[in-house]
Parts: structure tokens; C-alpha cells; sequence
């Protein structure tokens, strides 16, 4: 390769140095990464409609990403009293979940010179469970349905998701009695129990309190801690688990919002160089734009103003607060923990890639170039290097997430008389009431169970209940402490 001479080499990287300095003050690496940011804003702000219209457009105007934005068309539609719809929208997320579970040899190439986003969006495993719990949960507040709709049959799929997720991800070892356990990967990992909760209480109406039972223990051991599902637990196995005569209301708080994901970046450390350099030896003077731009990764980020719990008040009497089941923010936290080392990985290995491609061009180029004049070869040079700096200054970190999840699930069983009474919900920090209230009427019924979803965003207030009244299920009336299913 012919070299240029002080002088002549001095051109090119003048130029180049003046022409990114005037892409950097254009603002070309302000771009934004999230397509959700303003529906997010809305949202959080108590304006569901508007947030429900912007996801929707979102949802309406991209088949790529189309049912990452379902999964958010849902969390509106809940908070716009739409539960059926919401669960029309979780039904196809869930089938295009399925399908891009199995990637695409494109897509997954073109992520390697691109970035993450070029590959159909596959979920969280926490988010693909979850997924279920909000079907669940919204087919129990939808009027009109009759025995024998989805709302088991969603329970029965999360425990199975469930488990899948759990022999994809965990690692099988012997056990010191012989039993195969799963260990997942990281030790932080952490699998959620609102599902089985939700298996207990559904197995619950159905006077099945083995199953109740059975469910109540894995929600335990996967939530060894929580008191009150001990407490649930000691309940099932009583005799007097029930007042005679009596209803249960279920109060199922969605309390806050999940993480969601903001850009930070791989600082250009020696080490990184370093590790950059076993693919390309680059002399001084001539390092590539590749390197100017620095590495983007995803970083999760909470929510300061979630509320904590939710008060229940009853005809103005407050009845007590909400219990936490699942905390979506440390399951988040915990997965994300779990496989930042890999996809911090793959970013560097993609710009190594990206170096190596761009390094090769501006050698082939000096080829080229060899017998030309000078101007011709720092021209060259000149427009490989912005090649290399656009190529990585436009890569964009997966913040793709299901963000409008809740905080944490929450719920309250509370037994009562026969009758139609005024239910408020009050959103709480530090066992202080922080917001507005939401109220309805709701029917309890005796030996049923009528849920109702609370859905509380932020600390200053929430969106209107939801409620079917009394639950679809025929339960009996209990008079005689039987235990057995019927």
C-alpha cells in the first residue's frame, strides 16, 4: 500500500475531523431509540385515551415490531375500560411471540452489521409469562362472559409458559436426593408467583382447594419470604376458610410501572481498544470513525413516582392495603442482570465486526487509490471514514420492552355479606394516601368471588376500576366446612 506523506495524510484528517465535529453539532446521533417514549409520557401523565390512540398508531404503522406495541395496546385498553379488547390484542401478541421465538437467519445476520433491532422482538421471559397473568386478569373483569371462556384455560397456559421458560433457561443438575433441579442462569434470576396465585384462587372458586393448595405452595417457594401467602396457605388448609354465607371480594392491584430501558454507553477504554485490536491493527493516525462513536447498550430504569400499595376501602371504611405477590421491578432487574454480559457482548464483537469491514474498505480504497493524485485518495479516505462514523454513530440499543407492565402485582381477599357496596381504592407511599381515588359498586354474592383490577399507575392517581361483578364460576355455598372438590 502506498503511504501518503505527512502533509498530504494531514488532509484528510483535518477534513474528516471538521466534518464530524459538524455532524456531532447537527445532532445526527440524536436520534431517538424508543418509539415509545411520548406514549410512555402520556400515559404516566393520566391521559389513557391519548396514550391508547399513540399506541395504537404504532401498532397500526409497523409490522416488524407490531406486537411489542399490542402488548402496550392492551395496558391502554385496560386503563380505558376496555378489557376485551385488551385481551384481543394480548391474543396476537402472544401468537407473533410464539413465531419470533424461532428468529430469523436474516434478520438475526443483518443484527450483526446493524443492531439489535433488526431482529423481531422476542420478549422477556418474565414479560412472556406475564403475558398470560393480563390475559387472566382480563378476561375475569369482562362482563358477559359465561362458564366455561378462557379465564382457566389463560391460568393453566401461564404455568405451562412458565415452565418451558424454565427448562429453556435453567441448567439441569442432580440433586443431593436424587431430584433434577433447574438452575437458571445467574443467581439472581428470579421466576414470578403471581401466576400460581392466580392458579389458587381460580382452583379456589372452583372448590378444588387441592389444587388451591398445590398452587399456594409453588407461589411459596418461589416467594419463600411472603407472609401473606403463608398466611393463604394456613387459610386453605382450614376448616373455616370461609364465612358461611359470605362472598370474597378480590381486589388485584396493578401497582406502578414496570422498568423500562434508556441508552447509556460502552465507554472506549483501553481494554475495549484492546480487545478490538485482536481483529484489526490500526496505525496511529488513521483510526477508523468506527471508533469515534462510542458502544450503545440498554440499561433499565425505574420510576420514582410508582405508588407503594394500594388502601381498600369499603362503603368509606378502610379495609386494609394490598399484599405483594409478584415485584416486576426485581424480575426485571434480576433477568436484565442475568444477560448483560451477553449482550454487552455482542455489541462489541458487532463493532469489532463493523471495524474490521471499515478498516478493509479504507485499505482496499488506498489500493485503489495508489496511483491516483493525493486529493483523490483523501477523498476516498475522507468518505470511508464518515461511512464507518454514520454506521455506528446511528446504532441504536434494544429498549424494546413491554413497558407499560405494572410495577408489581398486588391483591386483597376480603370476605363479606351478601350485598352491593361502594368500593374506593386509594394509591399509597409510605402508608400515606399520595393520590386521587377511583370508586365503583360492586356485587358480592354469597359462596362467589368477584374480582376487580385496580390499575394505578403512579402515585397521584389511577384508572377506573374494572369489574364483572360476581365471578362467572357457580361456587356453593359453604355451611359445613367441607374441603373437598365438587
Amino acid at each position: 500500500m502506498v503511504r501518503m506523506n505527512p502533509s498530504q495524510e494531514s488532509v484528510p484528517r483535518g477534513l474528516a475531523s471538521i466534518l464530524v465535529a459538524g455532524l456531532l453539532g447537527g445532532g445526527l446521533g440524536g436520534c431517538t431509540c424508543d418509539d415509545m417514549i411520548e406514549a410512555r409520557e402520556v400515559y404516566s401523565s393520566g391521559d389513557y385515551q391519548q396514550a391508547h390512540t399513540l399506541v395504537t398508531q404504532l401498532a397500526d404503522g409497523g409490522e416488524h415490531d407490531r406486537h411489542l406495541f399490542l402488548l402496550e395496546q392492551g395496558s391502554t385498553a385496560l386503563a380505558i375500560q376496555e378489557p376485551a379488547e385488551a385481551v384481543s390484542a394480548w391474543r396476537e401478541a402472544g401468537a407473533a411471540l410464539g413465531v419470533a421465538q424461532e428468529g430469523s437467519f436474516f434478520n438475526e445476520t443483518l443484527s450483526w452489521i446493524t443492531d439489535e433491532k433488526a431482529t423481531a422482538y422476542r420478549g422477556a421471559a418474565y414479560e412472556r409469562i406475564l403475558l398470560r397473568a393480563m390475559q387472566f386478569l382480563g378476561e375475569k373483569v369482562t362482563p358477559g362472559l359465561e362458564l366455561g371462556d378462557d379465564t382457566f384455560s389463560y391460568m393453566l397456559q401461564m404455568l405451562e409458559e412458565q415452565q418451558r421458560i424454565r427448562e429453556e433457561l435453567g441448567t439441569p443438575i442432580q440433586g443431593d436426593n436424587g431430584e433434577v433441579q433447574l438452575v437458571p442462569p445467574g443467581a439472581e434470576f428470579k421466576y414470578v408467583a403471581i401466576g400460581n396465585y392466580l392458579g389458587s384462587a381460580q382452583y379456589e372458586d372452583r372448590i378444588d382447594l387441592s389444587g388451591a393448595r398445590r398452587q399456594l405452595e409453588v407461589a411459596i417457594a418461589v416467594e419463600p419470604d411472603n407472609s401473606w401467602l403463608q398466611s393463604e396457605l394456613a387459610r386453605i388448609d382450614s376448616t373455616d376458610r370461609i364465612e358461611p354465607g359470605a362472598g370474597v371480594l378480590r381486589v388485584v392491584g396493578l401497582v406502578g410501572r414496570a422498568p423500562y430501558k434508556v441508552e447509556e454507553s460502552v465507554p472506549n477504554t483501553d481494554a475495549l481498544r484492546a480487545i478490538v485490536g485482536i481483529l484489526m491493527v490500526i496505525e496511529v493516525g488513521r483510526l477508523s470513525g468506527v471508533l469515534f462513536s462510542s458502544i450503545p447498550i440498554d440499561v433499565l430504569r425505574r420510576w420514582e413516582d410508582n405508588p407503594e400499595a394500594l388502601e381498600i376501602r369499603v362503603d368509606g371504611g378502610s379495609v386494609g392495603s394490598t399484599h405483594l405477590v409478584t415485584d416486576v421491578e426485581a424480575v426485571a432487574e434480576a433477568e436484565y442482570a442475568a444477560t448483560r454480559q451477553m449482550r454487552t457482548v455482542r455489541a462489541v464483537i458487532r463493532r469489532a465486526l463493523k471495524l474490521g469491514i471499515t478498516e478493509g474498505a479504507r485499505s482496499i480504497g488506498s489500493e485503489m487509490t495508489s496511483q491516483s493524485e493525493p486529493w483523490v485518495d483523501a477523498l476516498v479516505q475522507i468518505g470511508l471514514f464518515l461511512f464507518g462514523w454514520i454506521w455506528t454513530a446511528t446504532e441504536c440499543p434494544d429498549l424494546r420492552c413491554w413497558s407499560l407492565l405494572p410495577a408489581s402485582y398486588q391483591v386483597m381477599r376480603y370476605e363479606l355479606p351478601p350485598g352491593r357496596y361502594e368500593l374506593e381504592v386509594v394509591p399509597l407511599v409510605g402508608g400515606i394516601p399520595s393520590g386521587a381515588s377511583e370508586t365503583t359498586a360492586v356485587t358480592v354474592s354469597a359462596g362467589r368471588s368477584t374480582w376487580v383490577l385496580a390499575n394505578f399507575p403512579t402515585r397521584f392517581g389511577g384508572a377506573p376500576l374494572l369489574s364483572a361483578d360476581s365471578a362467572p364460576v357457580a361456587v356453593p355455598v359453604m355451611d359445613d366446612g367441607a374441603d373437598q372438590p365438587r
